[in-house]
C-alpha cells in the first residue's frame, strides 16, 4: 500500500473552472518476482483533487502494468527503473451530474526500496504518466451521453510506501 501525492500537468488557462494540479491518495501495488532483478507489478491507484467550486469533486483513476529492473537485488538499498502500460480516468462528479474522461497511456519512473530486516521496507517512488484520452461519458440522474475525445493529459506521482514481502 502506497500513500501517493499527485500532480496533474493540465492547462486551464482559459477556463473558468479549475482543478487543483496538487492531490493525494493511495495505491495498492502487488508484485510478482520473476528473478533477483526482473518483476512484474499491478498498480491499482486514485487520488482526490480540490476544485474551483467546492459543490465539485475531482478524482483519477488509474489500473497500471509495469517491469520493473532492480540494480542491487541483494542489498538493503534497492534501486530501480520500472516502465509500462495503464488506463487512466479523470472524474468529475456534482451532485447527479458525472463526467469521465478516460484513456490509456504509459508510464515511466524509478525509486528505491530500503529493507530494514528481510520481510520490512520503505520506498519511494516517482512516476511519470503521459495518457491519451479518446472518451469522454457525461452521465445526468438517468441519460448518459458517450464522445469520442482526442486530448493528451499527463500527471505524476510521486508515492512513499512501507512494504512487506512475501
Amino acid at each position: 500500500l502506497k500513500f501517493a501525492g499527485t500532480t496533474l500537468n493540465t492547462d486551464q488557462s482559459s477556463s473558468v473552472f479549475f482543478i487543483k494540479e496538487d492531490g493525494g491518495g493511495v495505491q495498492l501495488d502487488i508484485g510478482y518476482r520473476f528473478n533477483p532483478v526482473f518483476m512484474l507489478e499491478l498498480v491499482i491507484g486514485g487520488s482526490n483533487h480540490n476544485t474551483s467550486d467546492p459543490a465539485i469533486d475531482a478524482r483519477t483513476a488509474a489500473v497500471q502494468i509495469f517491469g520493473h529492473y532492480r540494480f542491487a537485488p541483494e542489498r538493503s538499498f534497492r534501486p530501480y527503473l520500472k516502465g509500462g502500460f495503464g488506463g487512466y480516468a479523470l472524474l468529475l462528479e456534482s451532485g447527479s451530474a458525472d463526467l469521465q474522461i478516460s484513456g490509456g497511456g504509459v508510464a515511466f519512473g524509478g525509486g528505491f526500496r530500503y529493507f530494514f530486516s528481510p520481510k520490512f521496507s520503505l520506498g519511494v517512488d516517482l512516476t511519470a504518466n503521459l495518457i491519451r484520452y479518446d472518451e469522454a461519458k457525461l452521465s445526468l440522474s438517468e441519460l448518459t451521453y458517450q464522445s469520442e475525445l482526442e486530448a493528451d493529459g499527463s500527471y505524476s506521482t510521486l508515492g512513499v510506501s512501507f512494504g512487506y514481502s512475501f
